[in-house]
């Protein structure tokens, strides 16, 4: 799975969502506090067996984080350039074969925190991909 977690790590590096967020991309948690950031990871995974050929079936979550302050605008960029960036995204990894991501569905849900700079509210989009793939 870290050889997946890598991947993606590489695809974000350079991309419009990466910049849009000033780099803050992160796998399970934030290690910085400041927005509008990313958080992505595996929600669920099964096996996905056909015949002779073993593979999985994973649900991960890309999480968008943005200051209410910032405005509608930034967050929606955000979201359209992650969807660019992943949508019916293949790779190929070695002991893997075809990996495949398909956007599954996606919630927005507003939270209301307060802010180090004193502003409340977070909007957050969630995201998710169903990534498959049978080696």
């Amino acid at each position: 799975m870290q050889t997946l977690i890598d991947n993606i790590n590489t695809k974000f590096l350079d991309s419009a969502a990466y910049n849009d967020v000033g780099g803050r991309v992160f796998y399970r948690k934030a290690t910085n506090p400041d927005y509008p950031r990313i958080v992505y990871s595996i929600i669920t995974a099964n096996p996905d067996n056909v015949f002779q050929r073993k593979g999985e079936s994973v649900l991960m979550q890309f999480d968008i984080f943005g200051a209410d302050s910032a405005g509608d605008a930034a967050v929606n960029t955000i979201y359209a350039d992650l969807r660019t960036l992943l949508d019916d995204w293949q790779i190929t990894i070695a002991g893997y074969g075809t990996i495949q991501f398909t956007w599954q569905n996606t919630v927005t849900i507003s939270e209301d925190i307060i802010l180090d700079d004193g502003s409340s509210g977070v909007v957050h989009i969630a995201v998710d991909y169903e990534i498959t793939y049978q080696a």
